[in-house]
């Protein structure tokens, strides 16, 4: 409830300061966009209780909090791509093995398809023509994510209806879709290493060796929830202060 409320105060903020970069799509569809993605992951939420072993797993793969502070100090290009990237990073882990899960397959698709509408949305709000590698770093993190938990925990049944993990996906790539398009539609540039390898070791360190489990897939659905809502944080105080 607190994730929610601290969200919709960010796009209030966001909603009344307009886009610095006269950026239509983001002024009209990145908040709906946002808001469907987090109603999606609420809807795939475990209610079972974590182990000791879980805690473990999951302090291995400590969120990347230094790298959002480093991008909260980058200029507005470079803010909005980092955020495009996060959101790509985002569905490519959903793309991982869930067959022990219940989750609504349409629902996984759906979300995809969101964060990557987003992603293109961003890019063309910068008309950015420029090569940013990707955050290696980051990329990295969701690759342990998604080896330690869910590998880890074999991919084990999980409370989440294949359509509703469809949809999730579905909506995290409309999400990166559409932040790409902020930054140009011909910008190609170099994603951040330090993020990229973030999202491997989410993949590696926590998916794959906890057996792409239940338990492991609540981890990852925690620490998605907690990126989105830094990615949003961090756009809105891109568009509220330029």
């Amino acid at each position: 409830m607190l994730n929610r409320i601290l969200f919709v105060c960010l796009f209030l903020a966001l909603y009344s300061a307009g886009s610095s970069l006269s950026c239509r799509w983001m002024d009209h569809k990145f908040t709906q966009y946002s808001e469907n993605s987090l109603d999606l992951l609420d809807t795939m939420v475990n209610n079972s209780t974590n182990s000791t072993e879980d805690a473990e797993v999951e302090d291995t793969v400590a969120f990347p909090n230094d790298l959002y502070s480093q991008a909260s100090r980058a200029s507005a290009e470079d803010k909005l791509g980092f955020t495009v990237q996060v959101l790509e990073e985002m569905a490519v882990l959903f793309e991982e093995d869930h067959s022990a899960a219940s989750w609504e397959e349409s629902t996984v698709k759906d979300f995809v398809n969101v964060e990557t509408q987003q992603a293109d949305g961003l890019r063309s709000c910068t008309g950015s023509h420029s090569h940013k590698k990707k955050n290696k770093k980051l990329h990295m993190y969701f690759k342990r994510l998604s080896g330690h938990v869910l590998e880890r925990m074999d991919h084990s049944a999980a409370s989440w209806e294949e359509s509703t993990v469809k949809d999730f996906v579905n909506v995290e790539t409309q999400q990166a879709d559409g932040l790409r398009s902020c930054t140009g539609s011909h910008s190609h540039k170099k994603k951040n290493k330090k993020l990229h390898m973030y999202f491997k070791r989410l993949s590696g360190h926590i998916l794959e060796r906890m057996g792409h489990s239940a338990e492991s897939w609540e981890l990852i659905r925690k620490k998605i929830k907690t990126h989105l809502m830094r990615a949003h944080q961090l756009v809105s105080s891109l568009l509220t202060t330029n």
